[in-house]
């Protein structure tokens, strides 16, 4: 019986790492993609402003010329 009990003991932890370790994985793969969402995100904003900064110097431009123009 204290064999069955010991057997039991070390399956059971071997089922709880198991587990722990799928949970660990899993929330390591989650704060990956939350991480890769930010940065994309990031990303994003720096690219609209640049753009939004370039049209607004080629707008100064046009307007700089049309104002010499007349």
């Amino acid at each position: 019986m204290q064999r069955r009990a010991e057997s039991a003991i070390a399956l059971q932890s071997c089922a709880r790492a198991s587990v722990e370790r799928r949970r660990f994985v899993q929330m390591k793969h989650a704060s990956l993609r939350v991480q890769s969402a930010w940065r994309g995100h990031m990303q994003t904003t720096a690219a609209r402003a640049i753009l939004a900064e370039k049209r607004l110097a080629k707008l100064r431009t046009v307007l700089a010329q049309n104002f010499q123009a007349n």
